[in-house]
């Protein structure tokens, strides 16, 4: 990419990381962008609005759409599936939470996606923006939050630590660059939304994603980053200046939720994240997939399924107090963060864990199910430092290990991805169940036709529109 310069601006030392991010963002132009990062692009929406679409009709869409229409009012821009439109900001914090609520949306640098989709879908309505401005801001989005997230990633804190997830606050600046992009700001003016954003994103606190969440964990990836960034965006367009080294002061962002940091991710102009993109097969946590895979590839492959008395499941330190549960999950939010109960629906026939298995889940919590879910032990593994990395030990009632799997990389993550088809098969799948009648080849047809199109309202206008009393 070429790098555009700026004038008035901070040089050398003095240079806050996020001036480095607000010059990349807004130099960003769509005739310069690869067409493989595009290309990403493109699925990164069909993927999202597949998610939304799997959670358009969840019961809690009725009460969030009441919250936001008593808050806001009625706006002009498009929710999924309802006959009401919102303001940007509520539309954008709906869709998201649809998204978000069957754990199905990327994994792209920290559910990367979610959030920035969910604000440039909404923002790009309410400027009537093209297709291709569509993309080359939800580009921006997703390079400014995957840069954030790689930057402290490796050295994270534990959950148990920090108390926050880090994901909320990475993906509030994303969005916010995505949003000033469609605005059409300036370097300085970006460099203020996202600080804006920053300023105000959500703790995202971990004991609502990993503990007792109620219905407001969906809020908290995609809802809350995408309605920050939306109003980080509005703020400095209208002059509202933020804290422009909120990433790297001493009581920054950084320094919050890790016990070091790499500037190198948040300057390097050499590399698109897009191009090495997360998505999600199983509906469920993404820390358990590497293990799932590995129990549905040995059973599979003949394992005597019915001889496993006990699982052992190696994993990163700082996965197991997040995803090991004690009891059985009491909500469909702790089914879809609960190892034993995911990995036990694996090794016992599923291949792939469906929304059913959390919307459901009394119905899954039979005889089998529940006897092996008291049989799998989380184990630390000090060698693994990434959620792709597991090794599963199997063994029978008499302690006899019979059989031992490690996976390095399970499927959606860069190693093995979801292939492009693949992304147009979730759509299919995740569609039909809501929607039957929807034509979802034509619907297909059009966002591979996104380049061309003169305006992106339709994305989420498509689908059948009904009333949320």
């Amino acid at each position: 990419m070429t790098i555009c310069p700026t004038t008035n601006r901070r040089l050398g030392m003095d240079r806050a990381l996020l001036e480095e991010l607000a010059d990349y963002a807004h130099c960003i132009d769509y005739a310069r962008i690869p067409p493989s990062v595009t290309g990403q692009a493109i699925l990164t929406v069909a993927d999202t609005v597949a998610c939304m679409v799997s959670g358009a009709r969840a019961p809690e869409i009725r009460a969030l759409m009441r919250s936001e229409r008593q808050r806001r009012g009625v706006g002009d821009v498009g929710v999924v599936g309802s006959a009401v439109d919102l303001p940007p900001e509520g539309a954008a914090r709906v869709n998201a939470y649809m998204g978000d609520i069957h754990e199905l949306n990327d994994l792209t640098c920290g559910h990367s996606g979610i959030g920035n989709v969910a604000a440039a879908l909404a923002m790009a309505e309410a400027v009537s923006a093209t297709g291709r401005e569509l993309i080359a801001a939800l580009v921006a989005g997703i390079e400014v939050t995957s840069r954030i997230y790689s930057a402290f990633y490796p050295t994270m804190k534990p959950y148990t630590e920090v108390g926050m997830v880090s994901v909320g606050p990475a993906g509030s600046a994303g969005a916010a660059a995505a949003c000033a992009k469609l605005l059409g700001l300036d370097a300085e003016h970006t460099l203020h939304a996202m600080a804006n954003a920053l300023a105000q994103a959500g703790w995202c606190p971990a004991e609502v994603i990993f503990g007792d969440g109620g219905s407001a964990k969906p809020l908290l990836f995609g809802s809350m980053p995408a309605a920050a960034g939306i109003v980080g965006a509005m703020q400095a367009l209208h002059g509202i200046t933020g804290p422009v080294r909120i990433l790297e002061g001493p009581m920054g962002y950084l320094r919050t939720v890790a016990r070091s940091y790499d500037t190198e991710p948040l300057t390097r102009r050499d590399i698109w994240y897009l191009e090495s993109a997360r998505r999600k097969l199983h509906a469920c946590c993404g820390y358990m997939h590497s293990a799932i895979d590995s129990l549905v590839a040995l059973r599979q492959e003949g394992l005597p399924v019915d001889q496993v008395a006990r699982i052992r499941v190696h994993m990163p330190s700082y996965i197991i107090p997040a995803v090991s549960k004690s009891r059985p999950p009491a909500t469909a939010n702790e089914a879809r963060f609960h190892s034993q109960y995911c990995l036990a629906l694996a090794l016992l026939g599923e291949d792939i864990i469906q929304p059913v298995h959390s919307d459901e889940y009394q119905r899954f919590l039979t005889g089998g199910v529940s006897g092996l879910m008291t049989g799998i032990e989380l184990c630390e593994a000090p060698e693994y430092s990434h959620y792709h990395q597991s090794r599963v030990d199997l063994f029978d009632a008499d302690g006899r290990l019979l059989v031992q799997r490690e996976n390095q990389a399970p499927k959606g993550s860069p190693r093995k991805p979801i292939t492009s088809d693949e992304v147009w098969q979730k759509l299919r799948r995740l569609c039909t169940p809501v929607y039957p009648e929807f034509d979802v080849e034509a619907y297909t047809g059009r966002l591979e036709a996104l380049p061309g199109a003169r305006d992106t309202g339709w994305i989420v206008r498509a689908f059948p529109r009904e009333v949320h009393e």
